[in-house]
């Protein structure tokens, strides 16, 4: 088992954005639209503290956008919004 350096993580961090954000764009995402579909991402992953990025599982995007979807004061955009951003990559 290797052992990554700091700078080989942040490697794989911006190797992840850079191909989360290609997928945006062959998804015709908005740019105006895109900051907020990072955000989105970066607060399931952090959510999910302790699990690697690696290691998460479709049912734990599924979990994280029933929890969104039940703040009663989320508009219903902004619930599919959360839900593509976290949906597209699969």
């Amino acid at each position: 088992m290797s052992v990554q350096t700091g700078y080989d993580h942040q490697q794989s961090v911006n190797r992840f954005w850079h191909n989360y954000l290609s997928i945006l764009e062959k998804s015709s995402i908005p740019e105006r639209a895109r900051p907020w579909y990072r955000t989105h991402v970066e607060e399931t992953i952090s959510a999910l503290q302790g699990v690697k990025l690696m290691h998460h599982l479709p049912q734990y995007a599924d979990d994280y956008i029933i929890i969104k979807g039940s703040i009663t004061n989320l508009p219903e955009w902004r619930s599919r919004q959360i839900a593509d951003a976290l949906l597209l990559p699969f």
